[in-house]
């Protein structure tokens, strides 16, 4: 469990999360700014979740993050945006510096179809598969709208939050 002191950091981090998710979209978009067919990021609308957990075999199913599509491909205005769950770029930062081989928790993706997954694709879980260790000071980013994905049973039991 926590100690009482370590919650006070949560705003702390909280205010770090909303500056990582103000600046990456500008740092993406200017990196691909001369692609074509890459998918723009927006600073304006964003979501933000802090995942804790706490051992004894927490897990996360096979899915991807974004199963609610519209007919016609990935939503465009909107209006469709806002009917459906928009989300496609998943970035995830861990902060557990007393990882060990073994206490699970691994990141586990799947390669979904060619190299441009929105082309209009369907995820697949039968492609590739890349295991992620959650080793401290790790980013990784995905495209979670069409890339399955699933985390692995957590054995170790969390000391600490922060």
């Amino acid at each position: 469990m926590a100690s009482t002191g370590q919650w006070d950091d949560a705003p702390h981090l909280l205010a770090y999360t909303r500056e990582l998710m103000t600046t990456l979209p500008a740092l993406f978009n200017e990196a691909f700014e001369d692609a074509d067919d890459v998918v723009r990021l927006s600073a304006a609308a964003y979501g933000s979740k802090l995942a804790v957990a706490l051992g004894g075999g927490s897990s996360y199913p096979k899915h991807v993050d974004n199963a609610c599509t519209l007919s016609g491909g990935p939503p465009t205005t909107a209006a469709e945006r806002e009917a459906v769950d928009a989300r496609q770029l998943t970035v995830i930062y861990y902060l557990n510096p007393s990882h060990q081989p073994g206490d699970g928790g691994q990141l586990r993706l799947w390669a979904a179809g060619p190299p441009d997954c929105h082309d209009g694709s369907p995820a697949d879980a039968g492609g590739v598969e890349t295991m992620i260790e959650p080793v401290a000071d790790t980013l990784v980013a995905f495209w979670s709208d069409c890339t399955v994905h699933d985390v692995r049973d957590v054995m170790a039991n969390a000391t600490s939050v922060l």
